[in-house]
């Protein structure tokens, strides 16, 4: 067999197994696209916001050490009176080579033991021109006109009792320490008076920062700078800044940086790409910067989608072999379906499909549904005939149903006309409202408006009225608005039928029946109050249970049974029915159930049913 045969003699399966894996193909390609990017997307989100993250711990880290200058004052503004007095009066000079020198001495040196990230602690003593600088368990005084000690003369000369902390690279590095550090610089008020009786310096290792990182952020990708609000470098996580490049002498950078309004902006730095973080802090001054090379923040999603985009075309490829070889084998069992089927339209309708020893899946049941349609086919062919005959019969029982309503109304008219002729008013009003009654009962299928039904009510009321005279009484008060809504025909005239059934007392002449109907809301609620016998309480709870089974031999209580259920078939959960009832006081026939425009929606709520 050629592979051009092959591929021909299951033409529809070839077809939809070629444009299905056409489509897959196409499908998945477009989800793998979707997915790398997505995926990529979401990689370097996580990678900007955990880049954010360190730069905001950066912030709070440097934030912290600040507290810690701020602390170690309000510490030596609360100690002992005579270690404080003696550690003002070196600051004014009072006494630098005597008892407060010593005292200071001491205190720098406590301080200085407690801060173990901090590389040196220089106070500046205005008094004697003085700077005493604290290493670890060292110190020394030296005479303040130096170079390295001038941010710390200038924080004393512009110091004020609100002044902020200063934060620069570390004047004393590489002279006077060798740790290379950024210093926090803060004015020292008099406790006395607030003035400002000198200046302190913290240099911290820019090595803590690192640290720090390294443990909370272990995994954070890109590089991080820490400048002030002058563009000095005060910590840069690659070394390359301090020494190659001045932020405050290219304002361009400093600018750009300062001007990011959002989180992972992309930016050219140096010819290199970067998403770059920035942080701004007013309060302390200072500038943190993190920057992501582009390709470090995708480095590995090129391989993932390599592998992922390999391992989707082996499995499209095992799935297409796989699918290839199920569909040319069901394509022989299609094939046997359609040429049996061909047999059957030739007229062969005893051509069934062989489904035995056939793995059943759907077109075994394509062929045991062919095969069951075949046998009922047949069977049809030799019944319809008989049904065709039994149709017409059918017909004309029907035809002849439709004249004898006709019929039985004319017969009532004519009965009518003949007692108005003899003079017998009683029979020719009944006999009238008789032929009303029943002409309303045949236009209806089952569904009529309440105006209707209330109408015949009054009619069957009437002619009661005609054979009891003053026995009965009756009043019907109703909204008209309810006219026009639906109900099930003969609902009320049953339920004034029982009351005169097994209500009645012929031995009063106050029998009294009330039919009250109202809507409110979706609602109709109509009841029929009467003081007639009325039931034993129980009697009143078998009539209830009847409205749960149907009973047709439940006697008196048949027709509350039987407006109950007709009106449940129709309205379902929206129908409601109570009975109260106690001997010789009556009963009370609640009904609530939807307003329904009889002629608009009715038909809708209920199929199969017209309303006349």
């Amino acid at each position: 067999m050629t592979i051009r045969k092959y591929f021909e003699k299951p033409k529809l399966l070839m077809r939809i197994f070629i444009i299905n894996m056409s489509l897959i193909a196409i499908f998945i390609i477009f989800i793998l696209f979707l997915l790398w990017h997505y995926l990529s997307s979401q990689a370097l989100k996580n990678e900007i916001a955990f880049n954010m993250s360190a730069i905001s711990g950066i912030e709070n880290y440097i934030g912290n050490q600040e507290k810690n200058l701020l602390n170690i004052l309000k510490v030596a503004y609360q100690t002992s009176s005579n270690v404080r007095s003696d550690v003002f009066s070196f600051l004014s000079g009072n006494g630098a080579e005597s008892q407060e020198k010593r005292t200071m001495l001491s205190y720098i040196s406590r301080v200085y033991g407690n801060q173990q990230e901090t590389s040196a602690i220089a106070v500046y003593a205005p008094g004697s021109n003085l700077v005493y600088i604290a290493q670890g368990i060292y110190g020394a005084l030296y005479n303040a006109d130096e170079s390295a000690f001038i941010p710390l003369k200038q924080t004393y000369q512009e110091g004020s009792y609100s002044k902020n902390v200063t934060i620069v690279p570390s004047p004393l590095y590489p002279d006077y320490q060798n740790y290379r550090s950024y210093a926090l610089l803060y004015p020292i008020n008099s406790y006395s008076n607030y003035t400002v009786t000198g200046s302190i310096e913290i240099d911290y290792r820019v090595d803590g920062i690192t640290n720090f990182l390294n443990i909370y952020y272990e995994e954070v990708k890109g590089d991080f700078l820490v400048l002030n609000l002058e563009g000095q470098i005060l910590y840069d996580s690659t070394g390359y800044y301090y020494d190659e490049m001045s932020f405050n002498h290219d304002t361009e950078y400093l600018e750009t940086l300062l001007n990011i309004n959002s989180s992972g902006e992309k930016l050219i730095l140096d010819g290199k790409s970067y998403y770059v973080n920035c942080i701004q802090s007013p309060n302390m001054g200072i500038l943190v910067v993190g920057m992501i090379p582009t390709k470090e923040a995708m480095a590995g999603m090129y391989t993932i989608a390599f592998s992922a985009l390999v391992m989707t075309m082996l499995l499209f490829t095992a799935m297409g072999l796989i699918s290839f070889r199920v569909t040319n084998f069901r394509s022989r069992q299609l094939t046997e379906i359609q040429t049996t089927m061909e047999k059957a339209v030739e007229g062969q309708m005893q051509a069934f499909i062989d489904t035995h020893g056939v793995y059943h899946d759907e077109l075994t049941d394509i062929s045991n549904s062919y095969n069951q349609m075949l046998r009922e086919l047949n069977e049809y062919i030799e019944k319809v005939y008989v049904s065709e005959l039994q149709r017409q019969e059918y017909m004309l029982l029907a035809l002849q149903a439709q004249i004898n309503p006709h019929f039985l109304y004319n017969t009532f008219e004519a009965i009518r006309m003949k007692a108005i002729i003899d003079g017998n008013t009683d029979i020719s009003d009944m006999t009238f409202l008789m032929s009303h009654i029943f002409k309303n009962s045949i236009k209806g299928k089952g569904i009529l408006t309440i105006g209707t039904e209330l109408e015949n009510c009054e009619y069957y009321l009437r002619l009661h009225k005609i054979r009891f005279k003053e026995q009965l009484h009756y009043k019907i008060e109703n909204d008209k608005e309810i006219y026009g809504y639906a109900i099930v025909q003969y609902a009320l005239q049953t339920l004034i039928e029982n009351y005169i059934l097994h209500g009645f007392d012929n031995s009063r002449m106050d029998n009294m029946i009330w039919v009250k109907g109202i809507k409110e809301g979706d609602f109709i609620y109509i009841v029929l109050i009467d003081n007639g016998n009325g039931m034993a309480a129980e009697e009143v709870e078998r009539v209830r249970a009847g409205f749960v089974e149907h009973d047709l031999k439940q006697g008196k209580s048949l027709g509350l049974s039987n407006v109950y259920h007709r009106m449940k078939i129709i309205y379902k959960e929206d129908f409601f029915m109570e009975i109260e009832s106690a001997e010789r006081k009556g009963t009370t026939v609640s009904l609530r159930f939807k307003a329904l425009r009889c002629e608009e929606e009715m038909e809708d709520y209920v199929k199969g049913f017209d309303c006349r």
